[in-house]
């Protein structure tokens, strides 16, 4: 849910104890970049929905980038969610980052897609290279 309520920007409330938590918990509502998606982003919008295989766009503020967030919300089994780079208004190539896990995933073409579990979710950042 973080994912989507990250690029729908929607206000993000805690409300536990910020002094006891796991780092795995405290690293992911101080994800620098995933935050950014929320407070920064503009001309947010659900790109495609295949079923229920969502795809959600936004635009990264003075730059070419889209931020893109791929959602498998089916409970039978994984899928292949898949959005095409003309679909977020990019040609060429491009560099995909995973926000989540604030790594370089490489370069495509044409389009960028990844399998999925049941309800899970990722959060990209794609950038067109010249």
């Amino acid at each position: 849910m973080m994912s989507l309520w990250e690029i729908a920007r929607s206000p993000l409330i805690m409300g536990g104890d910020l002094t006891k938590l796991d780092p795995f918990t405290r690293g992911l509502l101080t994800n620098s970049e995933v935050i950014a998606v929320n407070q920064a982003s503009a001309n947010n919008r659900q790109v495609s929905r295949k079923d229920d295989l969502i795809v959600w766009a936004a635009d990264a503020p003075n730059s070419r980038d889209r931020y893109v967030m791929l959602l498998n919300a089916r409970s039978d089994g994984p899928a292949k969610v898949e959005v095409s780079f003309a679909d977020l208004g990019i040609t060429g190539n491009a560099m995909v980052r995973d926000l989540w896990k604030q790594q370089n995933l490489g370069a495509g073409s044409g389009s960028f897609g990844r399998i999925l579990a049941p309800h899970a979710s990722g959060l990209y950042r794609i950038i067109p290279t010249p």
